[in-house]
């Protein structure tokens, strides 16, 4: 096959990083020439190092090539693609501890991953739960039916296996109709108060200072997001 001729000016770049490769010790030398084409963990098989210590002799050849300017931009993101793309199983067997020290562009990488998988993951559940539910919901639903229900857990065999379906019941309640409801049935009716966050933001310092009495800030989840500067 034909190989693919590079422009001078690439060449160029290619030549003086092969000249400052050449000039690093053995150790750091050995590591980006072989990040080029071997992965993380092919190079700690190959190299009989352990990843972090493959990882940091990869970060002071980087540093090395940070010389250059950004005339490197390529190759390092040649690099990062191979050498800092952790597999997810990594977070299966790490420590806290282990996840939180690497470096940003792996945790940006294990974070990318993880929502790519998970928008997979959701797409195929909610695939096959249509196709299931156009399968076998009508019969189920029948089911009920026949016994006075709308919603439930049927069960019903096909061939040599049985199907369990669920309708989950979801109760809303018209809440004006309730209220007037509940001076009839002061024990059964539930009534919980809340305030509007905004409206509570726009009160003066005085009104804010009564209802603080009754509130209280709890965090309600995580997330942090790790961007690349531009």
């Amino acid at each position: 096959m034909p190989t693919t001729q590079e422009d001078p000016e690439t060449a160029e770049v290619r030549r003086k990083i092969g000249l400052q490769i050449q000039k690093m010790p053995e150790a750091i030398r050995n590591v980006m020439e072989k990040a080029q084409t071997l992965s993380l963990r092919q190079m700690s098989r190959d190299m009989g190092q352990p990843r972090h210590k493959i990882r940091e002799l990869y970060r002071q050849g980087l540093d090395t090539l940070a010389q250059l300017g950004d005339e490197t931009s390529f190759l390092e993101e040649r690099l990062k693609r191979r050498c800092l793309s952790v597999s997810l199983n990594f977070l299966d067997t790490a420590t806290l501890r282990d996840v939180s020290e690497l470096p940003l562009e792996e945790l940006s990488f294990l974070m990318n991953r993880l929502k790519q998988a998970g928008e997979t993951q959701d797409r195929r559940k909610k695939t096959l739960t249509e196709a299931l539910k156009m399968r076998f919901g009508g019969t189920a639903a029948d089911r009920l039916h026949q016994a006075g229900k709308d919603t439930g857990t049927v069960r019903f065999k096909e061939g040599d296996m049985t199907i369990v379906a669920q309708f989950r019941k979801k109760v809303e309640w018209d809440q004006n109709i309730l209220a007037q409801l509940a001076s009839e049935f002061p024990a059964e009716v539930k009534c919980q108060y809340s305030f509007d966050e905004k409206a509570f933001e726009a009160l003066s310092e005085e009104q804010k200072q009564r209802f603080n009495m009754a509130r209280t800030v709890k965090i309600a989840g995580y997330e942090f997001t790790i961007k690349e500067e531009e």
